[in-house]
């Protein structure tokens, strides 16, 4: 069980896609992709049952930081650090839209605050580029 930006008020009817902003640091805090570049993953992660004020700042960047959390416990990194966020570069952050796990790798049930689905061939559906 994960905390998902608990604090989000609203409508819990919705589901939403995610773009997931990715920063990877190295031992000396310097920016592997170059400097204020990330990595985005449009569409990476899935939240059913999610109210509508999870898409507002503060509920983003808590979910970013709890989708980081989970991954640092579930596989630790090689040294240095990163960061995450809910931003979506040239595109939107979010997309209201049927979670599926042909197409989204990560299904959350906001409900729940339970990971429903990893469906690690879904990768495959999965926008990445470096902006």
């Amino acid at each position: 069980m994960i905390d998902i930006s608990s604090s989000a008020t609203g409508t819990t009817l919705s589901q939403y896609s995610f773009v997931i902003n990715q920063m990877v640091y190295d031992n000396a805090f310097n920016n592997v992709l170059g400097s204020s570049k990330g990595r985005h993953y449009a569409r990476i992660l899935c939240v059913k049952n999610a109210p509508n004020g999870l898409t507002d700042s503060f509920n983003r960047l808590s979910l970013a930081t709890d989708l980081l959390i989970a991954f640092r416990k579930a596989a630790p990194t090689a040294a240095g650090s990163s960061t995450m966020r809910v931003e979506g570069g040239n595109q939107a952050g979010w997309v209201e839209e049927a979670c599926d796990v042909a197409k989204h790798p990560i299904i959350v049930d906001f409900a729940t605050r339970k990971i429903v689905a990893v469906t690690p061939a879904a990768i495959a559906a999965v926008s990445i580029f470096d902006l």
